[in-house]
């Protein structure tokens, strides 16, 4: 008979047990970066999936409308049939500001053909100029892509097209998983109409279409942050103020002149 001891890199109550060697800054950081399950397989010996939600209600954060300063990013997950119980067809459009954060701007499930799917993805370059768009490796997608780039040369209409590699020996699933420490961070900005996107991200992996988030994990592997620091609201709104003030002392001062010209008289 053998005996195992999983020893944890801290007990339930969150007391060190090795703090010689996994300090909490350290142990903190690796929360921080590997989000919560990765952490619990790697530094409690805990690899039981179910006892987390992957994706929490409260980690997620919502806007009305996008700050400016972001660059646009497309991620393209193409079904491969039209019939009633296939995938959808997931085009998902994020914005990134100067902080590294995302905003979900376009998350479209379409059952379309392969031309009208080309289509789409125009129409979405027009609206948001894109940095790039990020397929998979797959042999739908590489049809795709021919037939994307024919449309190119016939526009005259470029786009630049991210070919992802993808490690068939990893799940879906875990593929998926790895967007956890964005969603920790708060970092995943979608608007409160993005229902299916939603479901799709606060019930994974019980999920039975999850053609949204599959694209939405695609942008780990191809955004960056924008180098123009975002301007909100609040800030556009204090400009204008600030911008009266200063006029309102202008007219003050030319009202002060003219006063005083009139007493010289």
């Amino acid at each position: 008979m053998v005996d195992y001891f999983h020893r944890a890199a801290e007990d339930s109550q969150g007391r060190l047990t090795m703090p010689e060697i996994l300090s909490r800054d350290f142990l903190d950081q690796q929360k921080l970066t590997q989000g919560s399950y990765i952490y619990s397989c790697q530094y409690l010996n805990k690899a039981d999936y179910t006892q987390f939600s992957f994706f929490k209600d409260e980690d997620l954060r919502y806007y009305v409308d996008a700050p400016d300063g972001l660059i646009y990013f497309l991620s393209v997950d193409p079904a491969i049939s039209l019939k009633a119980r296939s995938d959808y067809s997931a085009l998902v459009v994020v914005g990134v500001d100067y902080d590294s954060n995302w905003y979900v701007l376009e998350a479209l499930e379409e059952k379309v053909e392969p031309s009208d799917l080309i289509r789409l993805i125009f129409e979405l370059n027009k609206k948001y100029p894109l940095q790039c768009l990020a397929m998979e490796n797959f042999a739908l997608e590489k049809v795709l892509r021919i037939n994307l780039f024919a449309e190119m040369e016939k526009r005259n209409e470029y786009i630049a097209v991210k070919t992802l590699a993808t490690n068939t020996r990893v799940s879906k699933e875990a593929r998926i998983r790895a967007l956890q420490p964005i969603f920790e961070q708060k970092k995943v900005h979608i608007k409160k109409d993005m229902r299916s996107l939603y479901r799709q991200i606060i019930t994974f992996p019980h999920v039975k279409n999850d053609d949204l988030i599959d694209a939405l994990k695609s942008m780990l592997q191809v955004v960056y942050p924008s180098d123009m620091k975002p301007i909100f609201k609040e800030e556009k709104r204090l400009d204008k103020l600030s911008q009266m003030a200063y006029d309102e002392i202008q007219s003050f001062s030319r009202r002060t002149v003219k006063q005083l010209e009139y007493e010289d008289l």
